[in-house]
């Protein structure tokens, strides 16, 4: 088998996306204590209000289980492109 590899994005709950005037698709902002990244959002109902996933975290290594993240915050802006 082949390894699934889709273009990162950040996963919300649908009410957090709503919070920050986002909706599926849009741009959003990371900032974390790693620097900032900038990705689209994809609403995912399944996800806890206030948690985000980002998806093929593998390029973001800064960001992978372990590493310490302990705070970052999402908002509406930036370009993914």
């Amino acid at each position: 088998l082949k390894p699934r590899k889709r273009p990162p994005c950040f996963y919300l709950h649908p009410d957090d996306l709503l919070v920050r005037g986002l909706k599926d698709g849009d741009s959003a902002v990371l900032e974390s204590d790693f620097g900032s990244f900038t990705l689209p959002v994809r609403s995912q109902p399944a996800m806890a209000a206030g948690c985000v996933l980002i998806e093929c975290s593998e390029d973001f290594p800064q960001l992978l289980p372990g590493i310490g993240l302990s705070y970052c915050a999402i908002s509406a802006g930036g370009s993914h492109e």
